[in-house]
């Protein structure tokens, strides 16, 4: 081999090579903005549930956090879940405007679903489907179950100009909050 060609193969071999690392830097890019972006979705989706129940933001202590929607951009539910410290829990309330002067409904073995009113019926609390793990609207969400068994507590917050509204129900004996809000 001479050194013309021994200099051509090294020199093809370090573009196959910098072509590899700018192929594997790409994806690694992507996918990481994929990743954030994903990710990112659910702040979005939790910062809308607060926004539209005028609600505080999340205690700090809050785990196990689920956040779905449902609907269109006339009609929209969001549905959270967090467990969270139960003195954070009521920092929570006490920090949220659309809470501000409600008197909860309290929940128990007894009363484990909200009475009925038209508006938990336009939150679709118009019957036991509501209750079901997983059902909402004939929408399947997994972790929604907003059953207290023995002891808890429900915000109903009012409509606002704009038409949002909303429910908070907390288990008081587990300290999981759920939050259904909506507008339409």
């Amino acid at each position: 081999m001479d050194a013309q060609s021994t200099e051509n193969r090294r020199i093809t071999l370090f573009r196959k090579a910098l072509k590899a690392i700018t192929w594997t830097i790409a994806i690694l890019f992507i996918g990481a903005f994929s990743l954030y972006s994903w990710s990112n979705r659910d702040a979005v989706k939790i910062r809308g549930t607060l926004a539209t129940g005028r609600l505080a933001d999340l205690p700090e202590s809050a785990t196990n956090v689920e956040v779905t929607t449902v609907g269109n951009m006339f009609s929209r539910q969001f549905f959270l879940r967090f467990d969270a410290d139960s003195n954070d829990i009521e920092t929570f309330i006490a920090g949220s405007p659309g809470l501000k002067g409600i008197t909860p409904e309290y929940l128990d073995s007894q009363n484990q679903y909200p009475k009925p009113t038209k508006q938990r019926d336009a939150l679709g609390f118009e019957d036991s489907e509501a209750y079901l793990p997983g059902t909402t609207h004939g929408t399947r969400i997994r972790w929604w179950a907003p059953v207290v068994r023995e002891r808890g507590r429900l915000f109903e917050i009012p409509w606002d100009k704009n038409q949002n509204y909303g429910v908070v129900i907390i288990d008081d004996v587990s300290n999981v909050v759920f939050v259904k809000t909506g507008h339409s």
